[in-house]
């Protein structure tokens, strides 16, 4: 009896102290600055979650069930770890490759949904209307910023205070 509750206590021990084995397979180097910011922009908005999570390139249609090929990351539902499709990866400006990071990482930290039904106008519009999340299902890309009325760094601005606010009121 004894060695059972030694056993306990180690095991609750090596959990609190982070020892516990990880649900993820790591961070490509390629991610680790996105992450960085993305923990960052948490405090910054005093948001609340778990940054434990892998981010890997690898066949998103071998994690996911992926509607026409149109996903260019997937964050697995209860593993914490998000696959990104390198091809697409390549193609993409830096920015649309934070928000595709800063939406998977809306799912798998901050467990967030697709938010897809609050748009805004655009100014000259790439797309039209822009979203106002980046959780829409489609996240905001550099062309809907550069269309944005308020300018792109208001804009962007407004999509991570809600991303990181909590039912839509930021997190004061």
């Amino acid at each position: 009896m004894k060695q059972v509750v030694m056993l306990f206590c180690v095991s609750a021990m090596a959990a609190l102290v982070g020892c516990a084995p990880s649900r993820h397979s790591g961070v490509d180097p390629t991610f680790q600055p996105y992450l960085d910011e993305f923990t960052r922009d948490m405090v910054v908005y005093n948001a609340k979650g778990a940054v434990d999570v892998g981010i890997q390139f690898g066949d998103i249609s071998a994690v996911a069930q992926v509607p026409n090929g149109e996903y260019k990351a997937f964050c697995g539902a209860g593993t914490g770890q998000v696959t990104v499709d390198r091809v697409i990866w390549a193609q993409m400006s830096e920015l649309d490759r934070k928000m595709t990071i800063y939406h998977e990482l809306g799912h798998c930290v901050l467990r967030r949904g697709e938010h897809n039904n609050t748009e805004k106008p655009s100014m000259f519009g790439a797309r039209s209307p822009i979203p106002v999340s980046i959780m829409n299902h489609i996240p905001p890309v550099s062309s809907d910023m550069s269309a944005a009325i308020e300018g792109p760094s208001v804009y962007e601005k407004e999509l991570l205070a809600e991303l990181f606010s909590i039912n839509g009121n930021p997190a004061n």
